[in-house]
């Protein structure tokens, strides 16, 4: 979930032609969510990695702050229910997320008060159900949210697919 990543009831468009709406994670494709395209960079960047059980490890770069940049990196559990991405934010996952000012990596000194602030102010979704539908919108994609069922537009963004080649990276 970008934090992530992020799933809602259809507003507008159709629904992504495709059941698995993370099979271009398999080619190594990343979930750009809120790109800007002219200058390559996306509000949050995410990764899919399946696993045995065909559950998939969300690898999730979400910039908190722009200035200075601040960014938080996560790993989630989710899985593909009925077409939507699903899963739950853990306070386990903020507990170890990997958090960066300007590019350079805090030390657990520094980082430990800056996650305590993050689960509090996510505290409304932390062990929550939260998915995500995928909805065509022109040359995006629109991920629609629901939290416990209920759809949640305010969280809905746009989002491309992009390879890790293509250079976008998480900024302002």
């Amino acid at each position: 979930m970008s934090i992530f990543f992020l799933a809602a009831a259809l507003l507008s468009g159709q629904p992504a032609p495709n059941s698995n709406p993370l099979e271009p994670a398999a080619s190594g494709m990343l979930q750009c969510h809120q790109p800007d395209t002219v200058r390559r960079t996306c509000r949050s960047l995410a990764a899919y990695r399946k696993r045995a059980d065909e559950s998939f490890d969300n690898t999730a770069i979400v910039m908190l702050s722009p200035s200075p940049l601040l960014v938080m990196e996560t790993v989630t559990p989710v899985r593909v229910v009925s077409g939507a991405v699903c899963g739950t934010i853990r306070k386990q996952d903020i507990d170890v997320a990997v958090i960066s000012v300007g590019g350079n990596r805090l030390g657990e000194d520094q980082v430990a008060p800056i996650r305590a602030k993050i689960a509090i102010a996510m505290s409304g979704l932390i062990d929550h159900p939260i998915c995500t539908t995928y909805v065509t919108d022109g040359a995006m994609l629109t991920a629609k949210v629901t939290i416990d069922g209920v759809a949640s537009p305010a969280m809905d963004q746009k989002l491309i697919w992009v390879a890790p080649t293509d250079g976008y990276k998480v900024a302002p």
